[in-house]
């Protein structure tokens, strides 16, 4: 099998291709190559390459060692003298071809490209002519794993040179820091309540961000400033209030949104309305935190490593040996002298009485929780210390659909929409025409709440991908608005008709948390809804990001409008209307619940199976608080609740 050698020269941000016919007549761009005769080594068949094409002087920067096809060997060469090369490739089938102009590239090119690109990251070798080139790369979807092989090999790099430059001291000082809150951690949350810790804990973790990564903050996004802003504000609320659900919710947003919003203010150039950038939220908590948390192992490794390469300190050699030789002789002298005086031998043994109490079970198993922790976000702060790199650019998105298609599509079913718009109006509000046989207006009122909402989401889901996808510009643009108007006001009907369903569903069988949560989501989705409205009429409103603000705002109202207290507020207002009441339910309600229920207890009128279910309900709740808290485990709704049943048990107090 024949044997060739290709020669990649390029100077500044253009490449020196050959062209020549193919079979239709089509000029097309090949690499500057030669065949190799046989016994002919390839750096013997670069510089008859070089000379016969060019006759100029040369230098070889590196061999390729990945290439694009078999037995070829391809270099990068530098030529001393362009202009030389300029006059002698004038008037031959030679041109320089820019890396800007992607369209003259094929994709064997291309790849040849990328490969150069993996070959210059393994040199460690930089150019000004490498970021053409990543654009042009990134920009195939053909070449995905060759640009994310790029990616990581970049990051590799950066990763090893940053480490290597950073000072032990430094390095040590992280380690100190993530043991540290590793030790604060393992105090405040293992076989603890959640409570004051949460925002305490929170609050280390962001001074601590801010001042290992003060220098790099050059001018921090207002909208990273927000996010951390509505992260502490949630982590606040296990100090305030005791609600399971949402507790167990913030667990999970408080981390996510601290880390959106320390990407947001760490690095510039983030696009954070997308769904691309909760990839990047999930990659750095988990896959990029976990490449760094053996960092410290490997640092303490080297470290050692690098003083044993060196001379050691004779003083420090002299203090090593003493040291050594002094255990033997303690060994000997302490038992003796603690025979000789009796206060000292008192001392000596409580010295070791103290060891022996020490839980070796226990205390190991505080030491790897500890460990563990401070591995895990000494990692989590040390991925910020590398620069952020991208994939690639933000895609824009190519409109595609038809607007008649899209019209015709939202023409039939706002026709639908109209039809069960005039039969609510009808029937569900006005409650004066006659329903059909078979049908009572307490259940047709009732049903079909779920598949309202279900209903609602396709509507907002058709809205976004319609706006999205369809051309921009096109003759039906008003007609289209108006279309999508039609459909946001009739979806506007389906969610009051869902909130006046649930409504008369609550009077009939009570309030509970996910009732309460469904008002408080109809809400949600009729203000983002608003969003894309606004958003239809004025293009240059950014609806994905106020569409993320609002939904955070509703998250953080949701968070503290004290939802347990609305629920046995509105129960204990239809026990007064229907004599109703499901005690029971009342028992999974939070503290915040406990001074409601204990004051409705304290009503003379209220049924006596009822006053005795909620004698059970106060001791079930004074026997839960009844616990040594901490100082930390601190929580407002606990604190009103105990008081509330200390002044039940003394009504003078």
């Amino acid at each position: 099998m024949n044997k060739f050698v290709q020669a990649i020269i390029i100077n500044k941000s253009s490449i020196l291709c050959k062209t020549k016919n193919n079979e239709n007549d089509q000029v097309i761009n090949i690499p500057i190559s030669t065949e190799l005769l046989e016994g002919e080594t390839p750096n013997q068949g670069l510089e008859k390459l070089i000379r016969e094409q060019f006759s100029t002087n040369y230098d070889i920067v590196f061999k390729l060692s990945k290439e694009t096809y078999s037995n070829t060997t391809t270099f990068l060469v530098n030529i001393n003298n362009i202009d030389i090369l300029n006059e002698k490739i004038e008037g031959k089938n030679f041109r320089w071809v820019s890396f800007n102009d992607k369209n003259s590239f094929t994709f064997n090119e291309k790849l040849l490209l990328s490969n150069l690109l993996l070959a210059c990251i393994d040199n460690n070798y930089s150019a000004d002519w490498i970021e053409p080139i990543r654009d042009m790369v990134s920009s195939d979807s053909r070449l995905s794993y060759s640009n994310s092989t790029i990616i990581s090999k970049i990051r590799s790099r950066e990763h090893k040179n940053m480490d290597n430059n950073t000072h032990m001291k430094e390095k040590a000082f992280a380690v100190l820091v993530a043991i540290f809150l590793g030790f604060i951690y393992n105090t405040f949350f293992f076989s603890k309540a959640y409570g004051a810790s949460y925002p305490i804990f929170t609050a280390l973790i962001i001074l601590i961000f801010f001042y290992n990564f003060r220098r790099n903050i050059k001018k921090a996004k207002p909208i990273g400033i927000f996010i951390l802003g509505i992260a502490f504000i949630l982590s606040l609320n296990f100090a305030v209030h005791s609600n399971r659900i949402l507790n167990f919710l913030n667990v999970i947003a408080v981390p996510m949104l601290l880390t959106a919003s320390f990407l947001l203010i760490r690095y510039e150039g983030i696009e954070w309305g997308s769904i691309k950038f909760v990839v990047t939220v999930f990659e750095r908590i988990i896959p990029s935190t976990f490449e760094n948390i053996f960092k410290p192992i490997l640092f303490a490794k080297g470290n050692i490593e690098k003083r044993e390469r060196g001379k050691l300190n004779p003083q420090t050699k002299s203090i090593l040996i003493g040291l050594l030789v002094s255990v033997p002789i303690l060994i000997v002298i302490l038992p003796l002298l603690s025979s000789a005086d009796s206060v000292f031998g008192y001392y000596t043994s409580n010295f070791y009485t103290s060891f022996r109490n020490i839980n070796i079970g226990s205390t190991l198993w505080d030491i790897i929780k500890i460990a563990v922790v401070a591995l895990y976000l000494f990692g989590f702060f040390w991925s910020f210390r590398y620069s952020y790199t991208k994939d690639t650019k933000p895609s824009k998105v190519n409109g595609k659909l038809e607007p008649i298609t899209v019209l015709t599509v939202l023409v039939i079913i706002n026709l639908v929409y109209l039809l069960f718009s005039i039969v609510q109006f009808s029937y569900l509000y006005g409650g004066g025409t006659v329903l059909p046989n078979g049908f009572t207006y307490a259940e047709y009122a009732r049903r079909g709440f779920f598949e309202l909402v279900l209903v609602t989401i396709i509507n907002f889901t058709i809205l976004i991908l319609a706006t999205m996808y369809t051309k921009k510009e096109n003759p039906l643009k008003a007609v289209l608005n108006g279309a999508y108007t039609l459909l946001i006001v009739f979806t506007f009907n389906m969610l009051y008709s869902a909130h006046y369903k649930m409504s008369l569903y609550e009077n009939t069988f009570g309030y509970t948390y996910l009732r309460i949560f469904v008002h408080l989501f109809l809400i949600l989705l009729f203000i983002l809804f608003l969003i894309v409205l606004i958003g239809i009429w004025f293009s240059k409103i950014p609806v994905a990001r106020l569409s993320i603000i609002a939904a955070l705002l509703m998250y953080v109202f949701i968070n503290f409008v004290n939802v347990d207290s609305i629920i046995v507020k509105k129960n204990i207002e239809r026990y007064y209307d229907t004599g109703k009441i499901d005690v029971h339910y009342l028992y999974v309600l939070s503290y915040d619940a406990v001074p409601h229920v204990l004051k409705f207890a304290e009503d003379s009128s209220i049924d006596d199976s009822i006053r005795k279910k909620l004698l059970d309900y106060s001791n079930l709740k004074r026997d839960a608080l009844s616990k040594d808290w901490k100082w930390f485990e601190f929580n407002y709704s606990m604190y009103k609740a105990e008081d509330a049943l200390v002044k039940n048990m003394n009504p003078s107090k």
